[in-house]
């Protein structure tokens, strides 16, 4: 889920284990925006899920959208290869 505002927007992603808890992220707008790009290019990704990336590879999105689009090629195959007789 994704609330914005004029300056910031806030992205929940899930919480620890076993906490039932969400955690929520302040978002500036230039990070807004990049995610924004990068759900252009990669499709059906939540922005949670972008962001999480993001953070993982140190906010380059360059990276971030290598990932996800591998992320969803492995996806593609093994869906080809466990479906197909």
């Amino acid at each position: 889920m994704v609330a914005t505002t004029d300056a910031t927007s806030a992205v929940t992603g899930g919480g620890g284990a076993g906490s039932g808890r969400q955690q929520q992220h302040t978002l500036s707008a230039r990070v807004r925006k990049i995610i924004q790009s990068i759900k252009e290019i990669v499709g059906n990704f939540s922005d949670a899920d972008i962001y999480m990336v993001l953070k993982e590879t140190n906010m380059d999105p360059n990276e971030t959208v290598q990932k996800l689009l591998n992320q969803g090629l492995r996806f593609f195959y093994l869906f080809i290869f466990c479906c197909v007789d």
